[in-house]
């Protein structure tokens, strides 16, 4: 007589070997999907190097402002507003630059809804569990390169970095002794001494929202800059700095719109090198 069916013993058997088969395709399907959203956040920092490009071939060869009429402590009417604002006429959203009374302050009232638009490639897509705004503004996943301030450089002053504060600020912020107000302006690109292609203008400043301190994550303000201090992936929690939820390090574009991975083994002085604009340190093969 022909048996029907499967005994239980062969069920089993079947079981663990699917069971098995799914354990090692599992990490594959996993390393396949970071992979692709590597990919991804690396099409967004091209696209954001882009449109510097063209931000200065309309500007003189200017470099983009870092931010204009920075808030601060001295300078608590400032407008305040960053980079990633004065970017959006060369990256497709000229109609929400249009949206925002620059006349006011980056938080004024009027500014609210433009402000609280999603703009896909400033998101890297590892962080696409979280809200996509904080306090109601919506956020970035990169940030403006300050300067560098590590042991061998304890002050990032004067500012050495490719993405500056521009804008008239108050007589503080003047040397002891002088008068009147202190006006700055843009870098242009020959103010790049170390050249374009050594120098990295925009990193990931990726991190979940319950682990930052600071409001320096909306695309439409100037705190979305900073001078780096600390190693890729190495800094508190709360701090604003190179960060990123990939693996193993973070992205970055420069200033000739190139993207690297910058690899959390990287040596400080090797990072400061790439921070700073003209301190003639090339960091040459640090890919």
């Amino acid at each position: 007589m022909r048996r029907k069916g499967f005994t239980l013993v062969e069920l089993l058997v079947v079981i663990a070997i699917l069971g098995v088969l799914m354990g090692l395709l599992l990490p594959a399907v996993q390393m396949a999907r970071s992979a692709t959203r590597s990919l991804h956040c690396q099409n967004n920092l091209r696209q954001i190097g882009t449109g510097f490009d063209s931000w200065s071939a309309v500007h003189d060869s200017q470099v983009i402002p870092g931010g204009e009429d920075h808030r601060s402590s001295i300078c608590p009417q400032g407008r305040s507003y960053g980079w990633s604002y004065f970017l959006l006429p060369h990256i497709e959203e000229q109609n929400l630059f249009e949206r925002i009374d620059a006349d006011s302050k980056f938080d004024d009232e009027v500014n609210r809804e433009p402000a609280g638009t999603e703009i896909p490639i400033y998101v890297c897509p590892e962080t696409a569990g979280e809200p996509i705004r904080v306090n109601g503004y919506a956020r970035t996943s990169y940030g403006g390169i300050y300067g560098a301030r590590f042991p061998s450089r304890d002050r990032n002053e004067p500012v050495n970095g490719p993405l500056i504060y521009v804008g008239t600020y108050p007589k503080a912020y003047l040397e002891k002794g002088k008068r009147g107000k202190l006006v700055i302006d843009p870098l242009k690109t020959a103010d790049i001494g170390d050249g374009l292609s050594c120098t990295l203008f925009i990193s990931e400043d990726s991190r979940p929202n319950s682990d930052y301190a600071y409001g320096d994550r909306h695309w439409i303000c100037s705190s979305n800059v900073f001078d780096v201090a600390y190693g890729i992936n190495q800094a508190p929690k709360t701090d604003n700095e190179i960060c990123s939820q990939h693996r193993g390090g973070a992205y970055g574009v420069f200033g000739d719109t190139s993207v690297h991975f910058l690899s959390n083994s990287m040596d400080t002085e090797t990072l400061a090198s790439l921070c700073t604009r003209d301190w003639g340190d090339f960091a040459a093969g640090f890919q």
